[in-house]
């Protein structure tokens, strides 16, 4: 094992001194290399902030569509409803027709009951007119 020197020569000093400043220049290099890697980092934060503003572009273009797709079912909504009102005024037409085919049919069973009714008399008429004949 090497014995400790007391005293520092010149020389001894200069030595470390050159140990000590290629020391620091090997950390320079290597914080110039972090400076680099650090900057590659920073320049592809920016490219994903970049594709995120786009991503946020795309969103909200998607957001328009859905909302305009909104305005179209709520369009669409308001013309079923107006469908249902026609409807509804549908069924009381049909309900009116069902009624008035009713008392037509009344009144062709009544007409019907009549017609029958002078056929027997009209037949009766007719044989008695043909027994008075004879």
């Amino acid at each position: 094992m090497p014995t400790m020197r007391e005293a520092w020569t010149d020389e001894r000093l200069d030595d470390l001194n050159g140990k000590v400043d290629r020391g620091f220049a090997h950390m320079d290099e290597r914080f110039v290399q972090v400076d680099e890697h650090l900057a590659e980092v920073d320049r592809r934060f920016e490219q994903i902030d970049e594709r995120f503003e786009q991503v946020d572009e795309r969103f909200e273009q998607i957001d328009e569509r859905f909302a305009a797709v909104d305005r179209r079912f709520d369009q669409l909504e308001a013309r079923f409803d107006q469908m249902d009102v026609r409807m509804g005024n549908l069924d009381e037409r049909f309900d009116q027709m069902d009624v008035r085919m009713a008392r037509l049919e009344d009144g062709f069973y009544a007409m019907n009951r009549t017609l029958m009714q002078m056929g027997v008399v009209m037949i009766a008429a007719l044989i008695g007119v043909i027994a008075t004949q004879l």
